[in-house]
C-alpha cells in the first residue's frame, strides 16, 4: 500500500533539468539581446560572416546562424532562402525562431559552462574564447550578473 504520508520525490529527470537549463539561459540571453523583448531592432553588423544582416527577435538570433542550425536539425525550411528571407521568416513565425533558438542553446550548453555559451552566442557558435577573452568580455559580465541574480 503506498505511504501517503511520505514527501513527493524531488527527482527531476535529466531531460526535464537540461529543458529547464536551456530555458534560464534564454531567458538571459533574451534579456541581454533585447531586454526581454522589448527591443527588437537590433543593429546591422558591420563586419564579418554577418555584415549586412541584424539579429532577430527576442533572442537576437542570427539569420546565418538560424540557417546553419535549420540544416543541422535536418528540417531545411531555410536553405533556399538569402539572408533577408530567412529575416523575415524569423519575424513572422516565432515559433521557428524559438525552436532554433533552443536548439542553439542546447547545443551550446551540453558542449560549454554557460559563461562560454553566452560568449558564443554572441560571438558565433564556433568561436573559441581564450580565458582571458572571456575574463574581459563585457557579455560575460553582464550573464554573471544576472546568474548571481537568479
Amino acid at each position: 500500500m503506498p505511504d501517503y504520508n511520505k514527501p513527493p520525490s524531488t527527482y527531476i529527470d535529466p531531460r526535464e533539468h537540461k529543458a529547464q537549463d536551456v530555458q534560464d539561459f534564454l531567458r538571459k540571453i533574451g534579456l541581454l539581446e533585447s531586454s526581454d523583448g522589448t527591443n527588437l531592432n537590433h543593429p546591422e553588423v558591420t563586419s564579418g560572416l554577418n555584415a549586412g544582416t541584424s539579429a532577430v527577435g527576442t533572442y537576437g538570433l542570427m539569420p546565418l546562424t538560424a540557417q546553419d542550425i535549420d540544416r543541422q536539425s535536418g528540417n531545411n525550411q531555410l536553405q533556399d532562402m538569402d539572408t533577408d528571407e530567412v529575416s523575415s521568416k524569423l519575424q513572422e513565425d516565432p515559433d521557428l525562431n524559438q525552436r532554433l533558438s533552443e536548439t542553439l542553446a542546447s547545443k551550446l550548453l551540453s558542449k560549454n559552462p554557460s559563461e562560454t555559451a553566452a560568449f558564443k552566442w554572441e560571438h558565433g557558435q564556433n568561436s573559441k574564447p581564450s580565458p582571458d577573452q572571456l575574463e574581459n568580455s563585457d557579455r560575460v559580465r553582464k550573464f554573471r550578473v544576472l546568474n548571481n541574480g537568479q
